[in-house]
């Protein structure tokens, strides 16, 4: 990838991962059935390797909420059988989710999957050759992995690096200790000696470490391989070495934070198999239901999403009961078992019933862009069982809108929430922002304001670098040739969003020798006024001349009136932030360049789940951005997509086969802001009929202790009251006491009668 700094950001010229080949089968009506779709992941690796039982049970977990069939394929590192796994399982399956050994085989069978229209998804090892597959990918960078190390140890004059013996381990183990050195070249001062050496992993481990670290002589250690923790620790221990060596490791195993918990560990770098497992499992699910995938990551030179290296000292260690946690897969109730699924867990399970999540962001009720993003994240809560609270404003100037969402943002977080998504539009909601901060509640960014996230230290921020997707969409118009003048127009001033959109757009046409006009500001719901705007620029700052201007709109609001420009005056070219229908027409009828996706689906759906883990878990992405595009959009999609995108990719309900009473669970789409998970509709309905019960038989005791006051009166007065039967005393909720006596005293009679009759001789 070519990349371009701005910032500090990087610009990458090379956007969404590819799957090309991949085919997305769009089927919206009425909506997206998700149980349909099958999953696999085939990984290299034994079915009892504690790295990948954590990344299991994250999949298996994650494929419960995405409500989609799952399940692995352990080729117990054997090349074969992995190739001949994916081979066999690529055209049964809607996507795969796959490791990367370095194996000609395994790595031919996988671009034959993606060849055949398969989506193929990486995590854990081989991002590299995910690199050159172009297929997304979610790990670990080993390279960084050594230079952390070598930032964590600081200045020391001596270090060792340690692996084991595994042979397909080998090139893992080359990166991290490249890392290492690079990272203490790179450092102030002189770098020190960095020796590599391989420790066979056998019952003789410790004694062979005692040999190598006779004399105390190297300043610091980093372990590369968990099963060498306790024998290190043990030869340290036995040369007594222990605090005059500084020792680090990789890994995210109970050994491991316990020895970092005791401060036998300097520090540890996490990989975060859970995330990794679970992330990979949505990702997949989301591009086979919606045909939306992340771009490549511009924070790795490998443009992956990184789950770590995650740093991990004393004072961050987990707590014993996380430790418990994620030794058994950090179970979502109601499951209760550990990772074999059979075994109680010793962690309680995370009741996401109890979890609040907000959203507090600059949508506007007249601005059809942030509809879909509303979607998303109330079937996000849907999906992942959470309550969410997400109103939506009414329009208003951009100083009072930002106010409102300032006070918004810090009600939500003095009330108490697990987390909480925002854009940031201005610098207005920072003060905000910073006391949720205060207040230890997780805050997300979405859509606006990367730089202010970076700056403050947010988890992620999803959305486009919209710098970059203004520079990219000015060499995108510019590469015609027909343009000689360029303009941005603004129906947002102030917004961070669209000053740098059309700085990027500027940026682009500064290099290409194209005379940048300006940037416009126009309204956001007045097609007339719009085009008067601009249509009073051009003549005061291009003497009404408007023959080759390129115009970038700056979103949704601008399709409509961008087009009654373009009707007026032919001669402009135009291109387009976002997707509408209306832009889908000027693509057909030549009136646009282009639209571009900034996958407003993935910013309204992806902050619920990154919420729901760093609550349940606490593990995060150590990416902070997580960019959702963009995807520039040059021709019409077909009638199915188009359908899809209407209906917001609407999901179908579901039934939760996971209550343990095997009870139907059926939530509907989310749009008042809370989960429906909870079926209030049926709650309410079964309140209503219990209340209804309780009055009836009230009544019922109330009309019976009438009668049988009636009854108490006659013998009181001397009178002879008529016998009364169990069903003349339950009638007595619908009739009155003289209706219940007076049929009675006539029975009487009548049975009088036909006694004296039948005593008359014959």
């Amino acid at each position: 990838m070519m990349f371009l700094k701005n910032n500090g950001l990087l610009l990458a010229t090379s956007l969404l991962w590819g799957t090309a080949s991949a085919q997305v089968e769009y089927e919206c009506d009425p909506c997206v059935d998700r149980s349909t779709t099958k999953i696999q992941a085939i990984v290299f690796a034994t079915s009892y390797d504690p790295f990948f039982k954590q990344a299991e049970a994250g999949m298996r977990q994650a494929s419960k909420d995405m409500n989609v069939e799952f399940d692995i394929v352990y080729a117990e590192e054997d090349y074969e059988t992995m190739a001949v796994s994916i081979e066999g399982l690529a055209s049964e399956s809607q996507a795969l989710i796959v490791t990367l050994p370095e194996d000609d085989s395994v790595l031919a069978a996988v671009q034959q999957a993606i060849d055949s229209g398969t989506p193929v998804f990486g995590f854990e090892r081989g991002y590299d050759s995910a690199s050159s597959l172009d297929m997304p990918f979610v790990g670990f960078d080993d390279s960084l992995a050594g230079r952390k190390a070598a930032e964590s140890f600081g200045p020391v004059n001596s270090v060792l690096f340690l692996q084991d013996d595994s042979p397909q381990e080998t090139n893992i183990h080359s990166k991290r200790l490249q890392g290492l050195k690079d990272g203490f070249a790179s450092a102030n001062g002189t770098a020190p000696t960095v020796t590599g050496e391989v420790v066979k992993k056998d019952d003789d481990a410790s004694s062979s470490l005692a040999q190598l670290l006779d004399g105390c002589s190297y300043e610091a250690i980093l372990i590369s391989s968990e099963e060498l923790i306790e024998p290190s620790l043990d030869a340290l221990e036995q040369l007594n070495c222990v605090g005059s060596t500084l020792l680090g490791a990789i890994g995210a195993s109970s050994t491991i934070h316990q020895a970092v918990s005791r401060g036998e560990l300097a520090f540890a770098l996490a990989d975060q198999p859970y995330l990794q497992g679970a992330s990979s499992i949505v990702h997949a699910a989301l591009y086979v239901s919606t045909g939306k995938k992340l771009a490549q990551s511009s924070e790795s030179e490998s443009g992956m999403l990184l789950t770590g290296p995650e740093l991990l000292t004393q004072d961050k260690a987990l707590t014993d009961t996380l430790q418990n946690c994620q030794a058994d897969g950090f179970p979502v109730c109601p499951n209760d078992k550990g990772l074999d699924g059979i075994t109680k867990s010793s962690c309680d399970c995370a009741d996401r019933r109890k979890l609040k999540i907000a959203g507090v962001l600059h949508a506007v009720t007249t601005d059809a862009f942030w509809d879909i993003v509303y979607t998303a994240a109330n079937q996000a809560a849907d999906d992942f069982g959470v309550s969410l609270e997400l109103d939506r404003m009414e329009p208003d100037s951009a100083d009072v809108l930002h106010f409102r969402m300032a006070t918004q943002i810090e009600k939500l977080c003095q009330e108490g929430i697990d987390g909480i998504f925002v854009t940031i539009p201005s610098d207005a909601v920072l003060d905000a922002i910073k006391l949720c901060q205060d207040l230890n509640v997780p805050v997300v960014s979405i859509n606006a304001g990367p730089d202010f996230s970076r700056d403050m230290g947010l988890q992620h921020h999803l959305g486009m670098v919209e710098f970059n997707a203004g520079y990219l969409a000015g060499k995108l118009m510019f590469a015609s040739g027909q343009v000689q003048k360029a303009l941005c127009l603004d129906h947002a001033p102030g917004n961070i969003v669209l000053i740098d959109r059309c700085g990027g757009f500027e940026k682009a046409a500064e290099e290409m020798g194209i005379p940048y006009l300006g940037q416009v500001t126009v309204p956001d719901d007045n097609a007339n006024l719009y085009v008067d705007n601009v249509e009073t620029f051009i003549a005061d700052q291009n003497n009404n001349e408007w023959n080759d201007i390129g115009i970038l709109l700056g979103g949704t609001p601008q399709h409509i009136p961008g087009l009654l420009l373009k009707d007026k005056h032919p001669e402009i070219l135009i291109g387009s932030f976002d997707t509408s229908e209306e832009l889908y027409v000027g693509l057909n009828d030549g009136r646009m360049l282009f639209g571009m996706d900034q996958g407003p689906y993935l910013q309204g759906y992806l902050p619920i789940p990154l919420l729901a883990w760093q609550a349940q878990t606490e593990q995060n992405f150590v990416s902070h951005l997580i960019e959702t595009g963009p995807e520039f959009v040059t021709e019409s999609p077909s009638k199915a997509k188009v359908t899809c995108e209407q209906s917001h990719f609407k999901t179908c309900d579901w039934i939760d086969k996971s209550t343990s009473s095997g009870t139907d669970v059926v939530p509907s789409t989310n749009t008042s802001g809370g989960s429906s998970n909870d079926n209030t509709a049926l709650i309410i309905a079964l309140v209503v009929v219990a209340a209804i019960f309780v009055l009836a038989i009230g009544f019922l005791a109330y009309r019976m202790h009438l009668l049988k006051k009636y009854i108490h009166r006659l013998e009181e007065e001397g009178r002879s009251p008529p016998p009364l039967s169990r069903a003349d005393y339950v009638s007595s909720f619908y009739k009155s006491v003289n209706e219940i006596v007076g049929h009675t005293e006539k029975q009487d009679d009548d049975d009088e009668i036909v006694e004296a009759s039948t005593k008359q001789p014959c």
